[in-house]
């Protein structure tokens, strides 16, 4: 009923979503024996995650409206559901004695090239937090849509696009990782102008950039991911894969941070103009450092017999 509680409900839902994140990678990394093809599950399930939530609490909403609570009442019953069928399933690595633990997520010496360069995928992290901050306050005042459902499902899109391109252009971006930047910049030139445009043209524009910046994104990072985790042992894929992951969770609270301090000063629209270019040009600089990095991290790689 008031923001101190709700900032105190959001830290811990985010605290534990970050606890369950990496080590569901690693474990379906392990189920599967690929760590490519976990880390390409594990996406898949965070974007889907990700991308019904604004959709799924925008329609109860909508058609709950005494209850507005409503979104987090079902969540909850969800999230009951989730930890039946997990109690259900064994795990892949035995426990250890002596009891848990508070560990940071660490990344072993072998591997710390390789996690830069896989780390460089995750830009489209803040894009995904820029849009999903300023999205339904930008097409309320700079657009005039105002419908709730129509409000979910814009909210939702970048996401459904990722998951989407984690299907369509992952194998295609594993062999021309520049392609994934090139699209990437392309949505985040189409997102800086759309406020700049009028009428119908500005929202059209803008879910343009929204999809080519969600394909992007969703081809790149699961590749990074990949790459993170392709030269890890066994006990180190969790600690590795939340180290991943902690990376495009601040990455995402830094698009939504910068968006809404730059807006409160200059606008909505000015914001979304400044990030986009930003965004761009961080693309097209890590374009140039994964091509670098990668063939630097290749060349350590002892030659088979």
């Amino acid at each position: 009923t008031d923001a101190p509680m709700l900032f105190i409900a959001r830290t811990l839902s985010g605290v534990c979503a970050g606890l369950v994140t990496g080590t569901a990678t690693a474990y379906l990394a392990d189920l599967v024996s690929s760590s490519g093809r976990g880390a390409a599950i594990s996406s898949l399930a965070n974007m889907a995650g990700l991308g019904s939530g604004p959709a799924l609490a925008a329609f109860l909403t909508f058609f709950f409206p005494a209850t507005p609570m409503i979104a987090f009442s079902v969540h909850a019953v969800l999230s009951g559901l989730c930890i039946v069928l997990l109690a259900m399933i064994p795990d892949s690595v035995a426990h250890r004695r002596g009891g848990w633990k508070l560990s940071l997520p660490l990344v072993p010496r072998l591997a710390r090239r390789d996690f830069c360069v896989g780390g460089l995928m995750t830009l489209g992290f803040a894009v995904m937090g820029g849009c999903t901050a300023m999205t339904s306050i930008l097409v309320v005042r700079a657009f005039g849509i105002t419908d709730l459902r129509l409000l979910g499902l814009i909210g939702s899109l970048i996401f459904a696009a990722t998951a989407v391109g984690q299907k369509a252009g992952g194998k295609l971006v594993s062999e021309k990782v520049q392609l994934g930047y090139a699209g990437l910049a392309v949505g985040a030139v189409l997102i800086a102008i759309a406020p700049r445009l009028g009428g119908g043209l500005a929202v059209t524009v803008y879910l343009v950039g929204l999809v080519v910046a969600g394909l992007s994104h969703g081809a790149l990072f699961p590749v990074g991911l990949g790459i993170v985790l392709r030269r890890i042992e066994l006990r180190h894929r969790g600690s590795a894969s939340s180290a991943f992951w902690v990376l495009g969770y601040a990455l995402t609270a830094l698009g939504a941070l910068g968006l809404g301090w730059v807006g409160q000063i200059s606008g909505e629209s000015m914001a979304v103009t400044c990030f986009g270019a930003i965004i761009a040009l961080c693309a097209i600089g890590c374009a140039r450092l994964h091509r670098r990095w990668d063939d630097s991290a290749n060349s350590r790689i002892p030659a088979g017999p």
